[in-house]
């Protein structure tokens, strides 16, 4: 499974109500039902499925899944 389909899957998990269609496309602004709840929810979901510690520093840049599937590339996930 590839790094995209597994945050694929981990949002699906977190948020089961978007489609698989829309899910590249989502982000905080834009999604419902993506809150700041949700936000803390797919943070820790992304670390533990990816097995990665995401930075405080690093949270507010996670805003879409664009940026999260970069976030992980970026760590070599």
């Amino acid at each position: 499974m590839t790094t995209r389909e597994k945050l694929i899957q981990c949002f699906s998990t977190v948020m089961p109500t978007i489609s698989l269609e829309e899910i590249p496309n989502a982000s905080i602004e834009g999604t419902d039902p993506w809150d700041s709840v949700v936000s803390v929810t797919l943070v820790f979901a992304v670390e533990e499925d990816f097995e990665v510690e995401i930075a405080p520093e690093d949270l507010d840049g996670l805003a879409s899944f664009a940026k999260i599937l970069a976030y992980l590339e970026a760590k070599g996930v």
